[in-house]
């Protein structure tokens, strides 16, 4: 699977920079998922967690595998168990967290962010993807 030309793009622009964390806004449908598997590659990053809706679970394990990438070095989880595992998973050094449908962590007061923010804050490299239109 190679990266459409946008996602190059986006790609080769993302590589150079020396960031941490990137903001993937993409339009609903237009391969965030497979833009994230391509950083994750490139990046070197075998210990990787995603955090997403549950109807999104399957979408990942499916492109990851698409993709030919290890399985076993993708751990994937809803909203929910980030914030109910919130301590055992901040104590993780993950190399990748990604937060698809990044909105879900939109509120800074909810317990929700709380858990997303203290789970990537070791992580080397973050991102947060959402395709949902966002208001002025």
């Amino acid at each position: 699977m190679q990266p459409r030309d946008y996602q190059q793009a986006t790609l080769d622009r993302v590589l150079l920079e020396k960031h941490d964390g990137f903001g993937l806004f993409y339009e609903q449908r237009t391969g965030k998922t497979p833009l994230s598997l391509f950083l994750s590659r490139d990046w070197d990053c075998h210990h990787n967690l995603v955090v997403c809706p549950k109807k999104a679970i399957p979408v990942w394990e499916n492109k990851i595998s698409e993709m030919g990438l290890n399985p076993q070095e993708w751990t994937i989880i809803t909203y929910s168990r980030a914030r109910i595992d919130r301590v055992s998973l901040s104590k993780v050094r993950w190399d990748l967290v990604i937060a698809d449908e990044s909105h879900y962590i939109k509120e800074r007061s909810s317990s929700q962010t709380k858990a997303l923010w203290s789970i990537g804050r070791r992580a080397k490299k973050r991102l947060a993807l959402s395709g949902s239109p966002q208001g002025d």
